[in-house]
């Protein structure tokens, strides 16, 4: 083929260059000098905006595998939480109240006055809880509506957890040197040996102990009563709207389950704390 001639793209054979040709032996490309001319061409590195954009494509890459494994991972935490609360049947509910109520009207008879006070206040507890459960499994059991009202009822959960990971994670910053706090002011307590009567005779050292264990038993059952409480909620605000496309009755007795097991809940981890 001729330098300067016409060429036809479409008719035009491909031109099958040979290894001497490169190496500079052939003449189809120049005689000698031709494999040293293409040697000498540099390489050239691509553009910065490239690479950039290279980077922020493997960010981009790494940032949406770590969101796919939280989400994965929230995911199977409402699974294990879900299971665990549909897990006792109602007849299985049913026959540890009975229990309960059986077991405190025999053993109240045969107690002091103040184990009496005690044990209604540990069988109301227990009571509470599996009442609760009660109320959680009726809730859950309920029909969770179509793909999209999950869709807008997904976010509104994830959004809720994320809140209360952060809140109280902030919250048990502060709670721990709180805690140290209370125990070490009960150093600076007056102590007066001759007039000591009730939990005073045990001293400032183990009085400031129990403190600093209650004040974080009291936080951990708030926390707990928080987190179950929105989880529960949110739970329910998807159940209640798909009950309402088939009975506004089904949906008003869903709602009122989902709000009761938030009270019955925060009752009685209110009492168990205080106690």
């Amino acid at each position: 083929m001729k330098r300067g001639a016409k060429s036809n793209t479409m008719n035009t054979p491909l031109i099958q260059v040979e290894n001497e040709d490169i190496e500079g032996g052939g003449s189809s490309l120049g005689g000698n000098n031709s494999g040293n001319a293409l040697s000498s061409i540099p390489k050239q590195s691509p553009p910065p905006m490239l690479q950039s954009m290279d980077i922020g494509n493997i960010h981009s890459h790494s940032s949406s595998a770590s969101s796919t494994y939280n989400n994965t991972s929230h995911r199977s935490k409402n699974r294990m939480s879900h299971a665990y609360l549909t897990s006792h049947s109602t007849d299985a509910l049913r026959f540890y109240a009975i229990c309960l109520l059986g077991g405190t009207i025999f053993l109240a008879p045969f107690l002091s006055l103040s184990s009496r006070i005690l044990l209604f206040v540990y069988s109301s507890c227990a009571f509470g809880v599996i009442a609760s459960l009660w109320l959680s499994r009726n809730v859950l059991q309920s029909d969770d509506g179509t793909a999209e009202m999950r869709a807008v009822s997904d976010p509104i959960r994830e959004g809720a957890e994320g809140f209360l990971s952060v809140q109280y994670s902030a919250i048990a910053k502060f709670a721990g040197p709180l805690a140290i706090l209370i125990m070490l002011s009960y150093q600076f307590r007056p102590n007066d040996a001759e007039h000591q009567n009730g939990v005073a005779i045990l001293g400032n050292g183990l009085l400031g102990i129990i403190s600093a264990v209650g004040f974080v038993f009291g936080a951990v059952c708030s926390a707990a009563s928080g987190y179950l409480a929105m989880w529960v909620a949110a739970q329910s605000n998807i159940r209640v709207t798909s009950a309402s496309r088939r009975s506004y009755t089904e949906a008003l007795v869903l709602c009122f389950r989902g709000g009761a097991f938030s009270a019955v809940l925060n009752l009685t981890l209110c009492i168990l704390g205080l106690t």
